[in-house]
């Protein structure tokens, strides 16, 4: 399965924790679990991610949260690409996701 770029939306499209890369990570992390878990999986079928940020300097927040959410085993592969902007100027980070959900 593969997840399109999830950014720090809550359910009703409202950006959360404007201007601060923890809360925004925070949020995109568990929009990326619910997504997989929606399909009939966990986060711990997400096998790799690419991570856009509009300031590189935030990748350590990025790898704390990384930590929290992904425990299993096996750990998903991770890159992380600086940029000059995401869709709106609010947005610090976005995330996307491929997630295997198939029997091993």
């Amino acid at each position: 399965m593969h997840i399109s770029g999830m950014v720090a939306f809550d359910s009703d499209a409202n950006i959360v924790g404007e201007g601060d890369i923890e809360a925004q990570t925070e949020q995109v992390f568990r929009n990326l679990q619910a997504v997989v878990e929606e399909a009939g999986g966990t986060i711990n079928n997400i096998v790799s991610t690419t991570t856009y940020l509009a300031d590189v300097t935030d990748a350590p927040v990025v790898n704390a949260a990384r930590s929290r959410y992904f425990t299993g085993e096996v750990l998903p592969t991770h890159t992380v690409i600086g940029v000059a902007a995401l869709a709106r100027p609010q947005l610090l980070v976005e995330i996307s996701a491929v997630a295997y959900l198939g029997d091993l």
